[in-house]
């Protein structure tokens, strides 16, 4: 199916009718353009200030209500569909903020309430009780979500899981991570069109609206894009079957990565994500259990070239943690299996495993001289089975923990078996999570090591497109925890290695909490990337008022992530 759909960038009206003569003629304008399909903004046509829930309940509408009538009739006869969201009066004293999809005929399609409330929202507003939904329509599969639903991973993803192919993102936002990186990411890593409509102006909290409402591609290039600050139109030409698996790139996408489908979930590994709140380890430690932490702990990604054998890429990996210890670093992780070539290994796992044992006792009696923690990848047989293992080596010499890749994508596939379990280890540095190579695509693996309470995640990269090092800053930012990957060096490397340091709330800008700095290196270099992160600062998941990153789920409507669809 191709289409047009349309994003109207909106300003809020203090008067309804006032705010409903400018819907409509954006609305009006949309459909002259083509659009069969018009998104709105959150909190259409109004500003949101409400001083108490009694007043919001007092000023709230309903699916009858004049606004609402009179926009649906509109669309009906323009015969178009309709993606409007409203302050939603419920049973008392409940309000929701709520969006309304009306087919061409005026016909309510579905509808779905904010989830994760953002701010002090959640003083006059209640959480949705709708569940994730996805919506048939003659345009294609249609999932809803509300702004700050789009900053934790769970409720894009429940949608894209059940088939949507395209999410409507109606967008209250004040911060230039929204339409930059958020929808972007949320499109790329599940594959699907997005269609974000932001607003513009003032908000009531005296912040500018971003506006930068977009239309985003299953491969995570903005399609289309409005100014920061004007009411406007944005349209683009969708096509649904792009957003299928096995996931056909958008002409001219850059981002996408190399295995975009979702068939590599493993939904039973994912259980702890519909654990009750107060269940999650992340919560039950608490944010303030921060004694005895370093707070400053110097840290870096080693990036080395594999081959052209094993024993020059694991002479020329030592002489790089020896350097780096040296330097005082105290924390270092590799590549992803950087002793080997990925390709060759499928004919040689047998003597990969004992490289692999001999390369692991030289990199202990490395840690052990320099009172060094490092993470390498490699090769590990146990009860005739093979599996591609990140192992976290301490300060002493000992591993410490180890962690079997879950999500297999490419030559592994053919040789390893997956892993069961997604780890986290308790170290005197902090609880250090363990991904390696497409780990990082699945958003799921990152959300569990932030459950379990990682302060810290390393990742063995593969030097992956510049999508996926898009979503090492995203597993950073969701899980508001330090994220370290290590990418072999050389020409057929697409990104380099990355360090996302993540800061405490409040930061300047206000966004940035939500869009943390990523720092990397070219490539096409060997040597290291490093920095100085405080384990400290990821106890606290606050990223607003009253927002939380872990305790403002609701995990009782998470169960699609593990079911499953594929």
């Amino acid at each position: 199916m191709r289409f047009t759909a349309a994003c109207v960038q909106l300003a809020s009206y203090p008067d309804e009718q006032a705010g409903l003569r400018a819907c409509v003629r954006l609305l009006e304008q949309a459909v002259r353009q083509g659009a069969r399909l018009v998104v709105f903004p959150e909190c259409t046509p109004r500003a949101r200030g409400h001083v108490s829930r009694e007043e919001a309940y007092t000023q709230a509408m309903t699916a009858d209500s004049p606004f609402v009538a009179a926009l649906r009739e509109k669309a009906r006869e323009l015969g178009v569909y309709l993606a409007v969201n409203v302050n939603e009066r419920g049973p008392a004293p409940k309000v929701f903020a709520t969006t309304f999809l009306y087919s061409p005929r005026g016909e309510i399609v579905g509808r779905y309430s904010k989830h994760v409330l953002f701010g002090r929202q959640g003083e006059v507003f209640a959480q949705g009780e709708t569940g994730f939904p996805v919506f048939t329509t003659d345009l294609g599969r249609v999932g809803l979500y509300v702004c700050m639903d789009g900053l934790i991973p769970e409720p894009p993803r429940c949608l894209a899981v059940q088939g949507a192919q395209i999410l409507i993102n109606c967008l209250y936002s004040g911060g230039v991570d929204e339409g930059r990186f958020h929808v972007v990411t949320r499109a790329l890593e599940n594959h699907v069109w997005v269609l974000s409509a932001n607003k513009v102006g003032t908000h009531e909290s005296g912040v500018p609206f971003a506006g930068e409402s977009a239309v985003i591609t299953p491969g995570g290039s903005v399609l289309a894009q409005a100014t920061p600050d004007q009411e406007e139109v944005v349209l683009a030409e969708i096509r649904t079957d792009l957003a299928d698996p096995p996931g056909a790139a958008f002409p001219g996408d850059s981002l996408a990565p190399r295995h975009p489908d979702r068939a590599r979930r493993r939904p039973e590994c994912y259980d702890l994500l519909v654990q009750p709140t107060e269940l999650l380890p992340v919560v039950k430690r608490g944010g303030g259990e921060e004694a005895g932490l370093p707070d400053a702990l110097r840290v870096g990604a080693v990036q080395v070239p594999r081959g052209p054998d094993p024993q020059t890429a694991c002479q020329t990996a030592l002489a790089l943690c020896e350097r780096a210890a040296r330097e005082g670093l105290q924390l270092l992780v590799l590549p992803e299996l950087f002793l080997f070539d990925r390709e060759k290994l499928v004919r040689g796992v047998r003597e990969a495993v004992q490289i692999s044992q001999e390369a692991l006792g030289r990199f202990q009696a490395l840690a052990t001289t320099y009172a060094l923690h490092l993470a390498l990848n490699l090769v590990e047989h146990q009860g005739g089975r093979s599996f591609s293992t990140l192992f976290l080596i301490g300060d002493q010499g000992a591993v410490l923990g180890r962690y079997r890749q879950v999500h297999l994508a490419g030559p592994e596939q053919s040789w390893a078996t997956p892993g069961e379990e997604l780890t986290v280890v308790s170290t005197r540095l902090g609880e250090i999570g363990l991904l390696i190579g497409v780990d990082a695509l699945v958003p799921e693996a990152a959300r569990v090591l932030g459950c379990l309470g990682a302060d810290v995640i390393l990742h063995a990269g593969s030097g992956e497109p510049a999508g996926v090092a898009l979503l090492l800053t995203e597993r950073a930012a969701e899980n508001h925890c330090h994220v370290i990957s290590a990418a072999p060096a050389g020409a057929a490397a697409q990104a380099g290695s990355r360090i996302i340091p993540v800061e405490r709330y409040p930061t300047t800008p206000h966004w940035r909490i939500r869009w943390p700095e990523t720092r990397e290196l070219p490539p096409t270099e060997s040597g290291l990337l490093t920095a100085t992160l405080d384990p400290r600062v990821a106890r606290d998941k606050q990223i607003a008022p009253a927002t939380d990153l872990f305790r403002n789920r609701t995990p009782h409507s998470y169960h699609p992530l593990v079911q499953g669809r594929e």
